[in-house]
């Protein structure tokens, strides 16, 4: 089972990279919040690794922070969560802000990732409520404030990920209302390409 990776950065796109280590490229997936602060291509990058073993293949699933992967582990263990919905779930909000919806029982915020039913939210928030010690933060941990600057982080984001200038203030445009509530790069992203993809 691989855990850990370090080496160059050979490609980026939406949720997935190819990591250079030694004379191999790993395939992995990641959340899109990661994607967007690796940025570019050609770069050191050190990620923590799920080894998700199925039948027909093996995924690799990385993480630039070990309570992302902590999170990424637990939540695959709920039941009806994959791995696909658990990085959804990881792209849409960090560790910290699910132990907040967790603790304050907010099954609507789980209702915003895509792929996920006000029923599995539900049991999302059931299930995780004991869990919350083995991700490693404490339950009351506060969420951080966006900062002023999430739309120009938001812009660049996007832009790094190779879409052209037109698409870019279309995506932009498309969230701005959430912008304008104060919304943080988290959940903006995946709208955002959401948006851009047509996956609404």
């Amino acid at each position: 089972m691989i855990g850990y990776l370090q080496g160059r950065l050979q490609q980026l796109q939406p949720q997935r990279v190819v990591l250079l280590a030694g004379d191999v490229g790993y395939e992995l997936q990641l959340p899109l919040s990661d994607i967007a602060q690796l940025a570019t291509a050609n770069k050191q990058v050190q990620l923590h690794v799920h080894t998700h073993v199925r039948e027909d293949a093996i995924v690799l699933y990385g993480f630039l922070q070990y309570d992302s992967l902590q999170a990424f582990r637990i939540l695959i263990q709920i039941s009806g969560v994959g791995p696909r919905v658990a990085l959804a779930i990881l792209s849409t909000m960090t560790p910290s802000q699910l132990h907040q919806a967790v603790a304050a029982q907010d099954a609507h915020a789980f209702v915003q990732v895509p792929g996920i039913g006000k029923k599995t939210a539900q049991r999302l928030v059931l299930e995780l409520r004991d869990r919350l010690g083995a991700i490693g933060l404490p339950a009351d941990i506060a969420v951080p404030l966006p900062t002023k600057g999430v739309v120009a982080d938001l812009r660049s984001a996007i832009a790094n990920l190779g879409y052209r200038s037109q698409q870019v203030d279309a995506a932009i445009a498309a969230v701005n209302e959430l912008a304008q509530q104060g919304q943080s790069l988290d959940v903006l992203l995946p709208k955002a390409l959401q948006h851009l993809t047509g996956k609404q």
